[in-house]
């Protein structure tokens, strides 16, 4: 079982389609909410009775409930993505180096839409949001709100530096199982500020990033991983049913996230049947891979322009998302949304690609 760099660019396309739904929906439907830093009893109740008038509602209220559990998708691949460069391919890793290109890279992607976003760059949390600590002080502060997650990119980074120079997996085991315990226990306790510090940063995800690097390393080849591939079908059925019920239930929440890893490598791992489907089954099979993986390349730039797109949408709307949905035309409007922010990272991925190179030679880093 593996996968190839195709199979990877899917798993991003898809996973940053739900980002964007997601991120549009939470702010719409507001009947529904998540449980992404913590564990809330009520809002799992009403994700299992409440009743909406369209299949359309329906669609949005699941999103809501469920869409962001796809950024794990993001931090698997991370882990999976660093090893495959650093240990697979044996390229050198000189810490410093590593340390600032990463910081960046992450930079210079972000640094545009977080300047139309948050305006006014002569306000305290401006610098907090630039050295990538805000997370840790002020995550409430955070502008646009889904950009939490370069702090935890860039705190992942820094952790797998550790990780890189001990490589057993009893070191991937003991730095996970606490973090999947914490955050149990967390499940268990009332939702707090403390919760939701420790949800956005590296503790609750840490898990997820090591299962990356495990199966970058070994996983993939393990016992486990070949019987899923062998009873690929069973193994989604049971990944998803497992996934679901740990959303939904206390106790088993903090497992939620890997689960959602399981089922996402389930799917969409390189299966040695698939040329075994039938021509017309293969063309629509070929032709939505080739979509996803496309979008899995424009995922960097879809996910740091939609927010913008979401911002300007609300106010061409009289400053409320809301009122658009309220005029009937709601999959219109999402449309739109989608077209635009993908549109956009058409034109800046391509260019964002061809000025990193230059700031790192300039910088002199690109042999880093």
């Amino acid at each position: 079982m593996n996968i190839s760099q195709r199979n990877s660019l899917q798993m991003r396309g898809v996973a940053i389609i739900f980002v964007c739904l997601h991120n549009l929906f939470h702010i719409v439907y507001t009947k529904i909410k998540e449980c992404e830093f913590s564990f809330y009893p009520e809002r799992a109740e009403k994700t299992l009775s409440f009743s909406s008038e369209t299949p359309w509602n329906v669609f949005a209220h699941l999103c809501n409930y469920w869409g962001w559990y796809i950024v794990t998708t993001f931090i698997f691949l991370s882990g999976y993505g660093l090893v495959m460069k650093y240990e697979k391919k044996g390229k050198p890793l000189k810490w410093k180096n590593y340390c600032i290109r990463n910081y960046v890279k992450l930079m210079i992607l972000m640094l545009i839409p977080w300047a139309i976003c948050f305006r006014d760059l002569f306000q305290p949390t401006a610098l907090l949001q630039l050295t990538y600590v805000i997370n840790f002080i002020k995550p409430f502060y955070i502008v646009p709100g889904v950009f939490w997650y370069f702090s935890l990119a860039f705190q992942l980074y820094l952790l797998y530096l550790f990780f890189y120079h001990h490589r057993s997996n009893k070191w991937l085991l003991w730095a996970s199982v606490p973090m999947v315990l914490l955050m149990a226990v967390f499940s268990l306790m009332p939702a707090s500020m403390l919760q939701i510090k420790v949800g956005h940063n590296f503790p609750y995800w840490l898990p997820v990033f090591l299962l990356g690097v495990w199966f970058a390393r070994s996983g993939s080849e393990s016992s486990f991983m070949r019987m899923v591939e062998r009873h690929r079908f069973l193994a989604i059925i049971i990944f998803f049913l497992l996934w679901v019920a740990a959303t939904l239930t206390r106790v088993l929440w903090a497992l939620a996230p890997l689960l959602a890893i399981l089922l996402l490598i389930a799917i969409f791992h390189e299966h040695k049947r698939q040329k075994e489907l039938p021509k017309p089954l293969a063309l629509v099979s070929k032709g939505f891979g080739n979509v996803f993986a496309w979008l899995g390349v424009l995922s960097p730039g879809i996910f740091v322009w939609h927010p913008v797109v979401r911002m300007y949408y609300a106010v061409a709307v009289d400053g409320s998302t809301a009122d658009a949905y309220k005029t009937g035309n709601h999959v219109l409007v999402t449309i739109i949304y989608l077209a635009i922010s993908f549109m956009i990272a058409a034109i800046y991925v391509p260019l964002y690609k061809k000025f990193v190179p230059k700031v790192m030679a300039w910088l002199k880093l690109d042999k880093a």
